[in-house]
Formats: structure tokens, C-alpha cells, sequence
């Protein structure tokens, strides 16, 4: 009788938190623990969490105990160095955490099935080397984890709270789902999941085309640019000499020189998030519509091009306009560097041609952002709008339309040539 009370609360619990949550979203907030406050004691726990959840998993993948393990069970057997069978105790992890995990090998390999049925190959379970997450499902004063202060995290089975950065980023009374609690290098993140009110988008009645390049990494259809970069600092570089001269195999100084290393590419990854959001986030507060290309970014970089693109946002940029839903995605097919988009007429150009000419109606336009235009209007097309209209006034001698476009436009209705500026691999 009380298992069915229980399972009745339980489902009127969760029947009640569904219906709270209807027609929020749900948003994935990062939070840095703050190593500064954290003593030694508890960052060998926060270190021992994933040792432990590695040691479990492989347990389960060793003795094929996937869908009869029972997280009760604190003892796994593993194998040393020596390759010896021996026998350890899990003192870190707590029963829910040992249940999470548990919960996720299985639906992972449920996902796995799934993609076995849709006719693709899939391989064997294999073992980890190491585990860097571990889910923490329940966010109450008894739960998993409870976020006690604006700077202070409960994680279960440490006594005092851990000091963390970043939380204020949660708002006031946060709606918390769960979080999983990262490791990256020595560091420590909470990935707390949080539902929150969908927030209403002042729209502008814009609409701009976006074309991505080797020099300009962004240009716009209204002629904005953006040129970054973020190369390998010469600390990275001198670490990496290091690494390949002065360090033996195997031995603790390489072990400490490839985490400085990944410290390294990691500021620098961090930096190139931050332009690229930074980016997104104008495009998405200044235009209602955005067009876009399906450029082939791998191509450029296994070409000519290799280290532009690796230091460069351009992967970052397209893969957010592709999540966006006011972008529109053309194919990457599209002639939108030769085809004019007064006449549609197409002419070859060279890396080194700057600036576009038709010859056949006379337009003259920088290259890249007659490009953006030409992305815009096959966006608009695609979209079932109307395109965007480049037709001159009356008496603009700019653009001679009267001309057929099956002969030459004499030279007078040129502008002045502005000489091509010359490409500049960077």
C-alpha cells in the first residue's frame, strides 16, 4: 500500500512539474568551481568522483553487468597496471550518482541500438580511459546538489559547500533541472540545466545576407565587416618545442607540459567563443531575417588555406546560423561571387579580383559584400519572400539597364577602378 502511495506522489510530482515548466526554455549555464577555496581535501574528492565513475563503467563493460548492475553494489573489480585483476572500493560516489551513471550506460547503449536499426555500423562497447562528467540529477537540500548562496554549491557527500564562480547568471530563483559536474585539465565546472521564461524579441524588419571568407572572416549584405583572428600564442608554440625536443615518452615532464598545452588551446578556444557569440548576438538583435551559405569550410582548410581557417570562427559562425531560426541556409553550389545580382549574369573572378564588375549592366560593388547580397536574394527566394531590389534611380548612371546583355556596356558607365587589393594569405 505505501509503494503505491509512493508511486502515486511520484507521479503527480512530476505531472505538476511538467505543466510549471510548459512553454519555458531550457538553458545550460556553466559554472566554474573556484580552485582559489578549495582545499586539498576536497579536490581530491571532486578528482576521485570521475577515477571512481571510469572504474564503474569499465566494470560494467568487463563483467557485461549493463542492465543488471545494482548502484548499491560499492565494490568493482579492476584492472592495475600489472594487469592484474584486483578488487576497489567506491567511497567518493554517492548511491544517485552511482545510479546516474548506471542509468546513462544503459540509454546510451539503447541510443546505440537504435542507430544499429537504421542500417549503420556500429561498433563494440569499449573501455574508457577516463570519464570526464558525472550527471547529478537531483537539485534539493537532500538531493544531489543544491545551490545554498549565490556563491556556494552543496555537492553530496563533501561537508561544507564549494565556492564557485559564475552564478549569477542563474537569476533569481532559478527553475533547476540537474547539472552534471565537468573536468577539463584540473579544472572543475557544474552544467546546471535551467528553465526559464522564453524572452520576447523586439523585432527590426531587417534583413541582411551573411558571406564567410578567408579574409574577412564575416561580411554583411550592408557592407559590415569583421576580420579575426586568434592564432597560437608564442607561449603555445615554445611549449610545444618543448614538448617534441626535450621531453622523453612516458615521463612526468611531458605529462605536465601536454596540460599546460591543453590550458593553452583551451584561452584560445575560449577567446574565439567569445567573438563568435559576440557576433551571433548582433546578427540576431539587429535583422528579423538572415541568409547564409553552405560553405565548405573542411575543403578550405585541407586546401591553401589551412591555417586561416584553423584560426579563424568560421566553423563557430556557421554551425550557430544553422541552429538559428531566422537564418536561411543556401546551397553551397550557389554562384553568389559570379553571379550579378542586378542582371544575374556570370562572370569568372580570381582570388585576386577585390572588386566586382559586370560587364553586361555595369554594376560595381566590393566583392565580398555584392556576395552577401547575392546570398541575401537566394535566402529570400528560398524563403518564398520577395528579394531585395538593386534597381538605380532615375539618372544614376552607375548601372546602365537599357543595355542588352549580350554585348559590351561601354566604359563610361563604369565608376573610377578601384585597383584590387592584393590577397594576403594570413
Amino acid at each position: 500500500m505505501m509503494g503505491e502511495e509512493k508511486r502515486a506522489k511520484i507521479k503527480q510530482t512530476k505531472a505538476e512539474t511538467k505543466a510549471r515548466r510548459e512553454g519555458k526554455v531550457a538553458r545550460v549555464y556553466k559554472i566554474k568551481v573556484d580552485r582559489g577555496h578549495l582545499s586539498k581535501t576536497r579536490y581530491y574528492h571532486l578528482k576521485m568522483l570521475f577515477v571512481e565513475a571510469k572504474w564503474l563503467y569499465n566494470h560494467m563493460v568487463a563483467t557485461d553487468t549493463i542492465f543488471t548492475h545494482d548502484y548499491k553494489q560499492k565494490n568493482v573489480y579492476v584492472k592495475n597496471k600489472d594487469g592484474e585483476i584486483e578488487e576497489r572500493w567506491i567511497k567518493h560516489l554517492s548511491s544517485q550518482m552511482r545510479q546516474s551513471l548506471v542509468d546513462r550506460a544503459r540509454e546510451n547503449i539503447y541510443n546505440l541500438g537504435k542507430v544499429k536499426q537504421s542500417g549503420r555500423k556500429v561498433g563494440s562497447i569499449q573501455f574508457k580511459s577516463d570519464v570526464f562528467s558525472v550527471p547529478l540529477k537531483q537539485h534539493s537540500p537532500k538531493g544531489t546538489f543544491n545551490v545554498v548562496s549565490k556563491n556556494r554549491i552543496k555537492l553530496q557527500g563533501i561537508k561544507t559547500p564549494i565556492h564557485v564562480r559564475g552564478l549569477k547568471q542563474l537569476g533569481e530563483d532559478p527553475d533547476i533541472a540537474n547539472a552534471h559536474i565537468v573536468k577539463h585539465i584540473d579544472d572543475f565546472y557544474f552544467h546546471i540545466t535551467v528553465y526559464e521564461e522564453p524572452k520576447e524579441r523586439k523585432k527590426t524588419g531587417k534583413q541582411v545576407g551573411v558571406d564567410l571568407g578567408i579574409k574577412d572572416a564575416v561580411i554583411t549584405s550592408d557592407g559590415s565587416k569583421f576580420k579575426i583572428k586568434a592564432q597560437e600564442t608564442p607561449r603555445l608554440k615554445k611549449l610545444q618545442r618543448r614538448l617534441h625536443r626535450r621531453t622523453k615518452k612516458g615521463s612526468n615532464n611531458r605529462y605536465k607540459l601536454r596540460k599546460q598545452i591543453q590550458k593553452e588551446y583551451t584561452k584560445v578556444a575560449n577567446k574565439k567563443d567569445d567573438i563568435a557569440n559576440k557576433i551571433i548576438h548582433k546578427l540576431h538583435e539587429e535583422y528579423d531575417f538572415i541568409g547564409f551559405q553552405n560553405e565548405s569550410i573542411r575543403a578550405w582548410q585541407s586546401g591553401r588555406f589551412g591555417r586561416s581557417v584553423q584560426s579563424s570562427i568560421l566553423g563557430r559562425i556557421k554551425s550557430a546560423l544553422k541552429r538559428s531560426e531566422t537564418a536561411v541556409m543556401v546551397n553551397q553550389f550557389f554562384p553568389s561571387t559570379q553571379e550579378c545580382p542586378v542582371c544575374h549574369e556570370k562572370q569568372a573572378m580570381t582570388l585576386g579580383d577585390r572588386w566586382y564588375y559586370c560587364d553586361c549592366c555595369g554594376y560595381s560593388e566590393d566583392r565580398d559584400v555584392k556576395a552577401a547580397i547575392s546570398i541575401l536574394n537566394e535566402a529570400l527566394k528560398i524563403a518564398g519572400r520577395e528579394p531585395i531590389s538593386l534597381m538605380p534611380v532615375e539618372g544614376d548612371a552607375s548601372i546602365d539597364t537599357e543595355n542588352s546583355c549580350n554585348h559590351s556596356v561601354p566604359t563610361s558607365v563604369y565608376p573610377e577602378k578601384q585597383e584590387a587589393n592584393e590577397f594576403i594569405r594570413w
